[in-house]
């Protein structure tokens, strides 16, 4: 199986791709220690791509639940994030009737990669047994679950695959 839809996101999705970098920096800060390090990159991804952003915020909820040490540096961190990305929640409130939403071709499209999802789930068993920060990609995969409601496809076969990917490593 090819993974040349993930290559197509990437490219042409920059800044979903730069959120989701941006996102993964802010669990490394937070693992680190390092929480207003943490809160800035979580901010800049919000200003990247609001909607990744906001799965990469329950993302770092999800390592704050499951690793005990992180808790409340991940609370403030999303709580500082918010608060930094607050201006353009209000910009976007106050102009959301400019927002539309529509559906792309892509949409029709389907894929599946069945042997990313076993390794995936392999790799589930062993991060839960192993805890610490191996639970960081299973809460990227958690977080991505919203896509699916949202863009199928992409969650299927695109960025939903970074989680799984990361998972099935």
């Amino acid at each position: 199986a090819s993974l040349f839809s993930l290559y197509l996101d990437v490219s042409i999705l920059a800044p979903f791709t730069l959120a989701v970098i941006l996102g993964l920096l802010a669990l490394t800060a937070i693992h680190g220690g390092k929480t207003i390090t943490g809160a800035i990159l979580l901010s800049l991804a919000f200003h990247t791509h609001v909607y990744m952003a906001g799965m990469l915020a329950l993302a770092v909820l999800a390592y704050g639940l499951l690793t005990p040490r992180c808790r409340v540096r991940a609370i403030v961190v999303c709580l500082l994030a918010a608060v930094l990305a607050s201006p353009l929640f209000i910009h976007m409130a106050c102009n959301r009737g400019f927002y539309t939403h529509y559906s792309v071709k892509e949409s029709r499209l389907l894929e599946v990669h069945p042997l990313v999802y076993l390794l995936a789930a392999a790799g589930l068993f062993f991060a839960v047994r192993r805890k610490g920060n191996h639970v960081a990609p299973v809460c990227i995969a958690v977080a991505m679950l919203p896509l699916f409601f949202t863009h199928v496809v992409r969650s299927l076969g695109g960025y939903g695959l970074i989680g799984f990917i990361w998972l099935a490593g």
